[in-house]
């Protein structure tokens, strides 16, 4: 947690949290990509009028595109940025992976002999289902999340990856709050930010009574039920609550796949 990112962190974070169909497909387009320009160029007329038959130098469009692709992530390696998030600083780099994918949905349907017309839909929902699987799989903890090369959120967990920040896995607990809690309840809400609290309370998600004992030590030892949030560098909020409460006895854990998120303590 503490700066600089290590060099190799943007592409592993790459690696682990893209479907891997959408990676495979990358690698696939990129190579088409350059297979495409070599053969262009290869045929390529040194004067006379242009063939509108060839094959299209894809060049300038596979270095635009791959550009694109390392620059988000490349900015974090050359300038050593500091840890304050993950994936969402390379973002976009996402949309021209997703165009290299692209172009190996073409180049694979192009090299197919016998095409009916139904089969290039087809092909195309083909490769986008494990994506949507992956999507739909994730929610509503997509933090906690990661794809098949890491093992899921299980293997995620296991190699060490960062499970949730900033509270939003806290909306899971909600009900059990508003079921256990009881009137004008003190709760020590770890790593929730009050504005997400008084989103709950105005959504009819959160009792408007709960309080909110505030940061650290001393909000936890002044509520009556407490939460960690479960990041690797939050452990000593946990020996906080058990210390406090004299128990490490959880009355809620809130998991994805096994992987707990949030351990609630009374």
């Amino acid at each position: 947690n503490k700066p600089p990112f290590p060099l190799s962190f943007p592409y592993v974070m790459e690696a682990l949290t893209l479907p891997v169909t959408t990676l495979a497909l990358a690698l696939v387009g990129t190579v088409a990509l350059v297979r495409d320009w070599r053969h262009a160029r290869s045929i390529a007329p040194s004067t006379g009028p242009i063939d509108t038959t060839a094959p299209i130098d894809t060049r300038a469009t596979g270095l635009l595109v791959g550009i694109n692709v390392l620059f988000p992530m490349a900015i974090l390696t050359v300038t050593r940025a500091p840890i304050f998030g993950a994936t969402k600083h390379f973002h976009a780099t996402i949309p021209f992976l997703a165009l290299l994918a692209g172009y190996a949905v073409h180049a694979i349907f192009t090299a197919l002999a016998e095409k009916p017309r139904w089969l290039a839909p087809a092909f195309a929902a083909l490769v986008c289902l494990p994506a949507v699987a992956e999507t739909w799989r994730s929610h509503p903890y997509a933090l906690t999340h990661y794809n098949l090369l890491a093992g899921g959120p299980a293997g995620g967990a296991d190699l060490g990856m960062n499970r949730q920040f900033w509270g939003y896995a806290t909306r899971g607990i909600l009900p059990w709050i508003d079921a256990h809690a009881r009137p004008g309840a003190p709760v020590y809400w770890h790593d929730t930010n009050q504005s997400q609290l008084n989103m709950d309370v105005r959504e009819g998600r959160l009792r408007p009574d709960i309080g909110n004992t505030g940061l650290e030590e001393p909000g936890v030892k002044a509520s009556d039920i407490a939460m960690v949030i479960h990041e690797k560098h939050f452990n000593k909020y946990e020996y906080w609550i058990w210390d406090s409460y004299g128990t490490a006895r959880p009355s809620l854990v809130l998991d994805d796949e096994g992987v707990p998120i949030v351990t609630v303590y009374e």
